[in-house]
């Protein structure tokens, strides 16, 4: 996501790039911040079967599915996600990936570029 992020912000000046921290508390919590947990929190579906336990049903996760889905509708309207609830969300630009982060804790990462020790892993593969 961040190579594309960073490949896709040279032509495209609404580029952004999120990482989501909310865990899962399904089996005590092991799951983490794993694939897809998102899109519950993305479609407002935290009350559904399978959703409740996979995705969780608390003030925190309540709040995080409400930033998330106002920054899609922020996006969809002007084609920029900042909104009251999350601030300014910083776009990437060639060189650089302001990230923002989504769960228990939301704002913009203080670092720019984040996880580049891994993503140097990747891209030397």
């Amino acid at each position: 996501a961040a190579q594309l992020a960073a490949e896709q912000s040279a032509y495209q000046k609404n580029t952004y790039l999120y990482l989501f921290t909310q865990e899962s508390p399904l089996e005590g919590g092991r799951l983490g911040a794993c694939h897809a947990l998102d899109l519950p929190f993305s479609f407002g579906t935290l009350e559904q079967p399978g959703a409740r336990e996979f995705a969780g049903t608390d003030a925190v996760a309540r709040r995080v599915s409400e930033q998330l889905m106002d920054a899609w509708i922020a996006f969809a309207r002007s084609g920029d996600p900042s909104h009251p609830g999350i601030g300014t969300w910083q776009p990437c630009r060639p060189g650089t990936l302001p990230t923002l982060e989504l769960g228990p804790r939301c704002g913009m990462l203080p670092q720019d570029s984040p996880l580049l020790a891994q993503r140097a892993i990747w891209a030397a593969l």
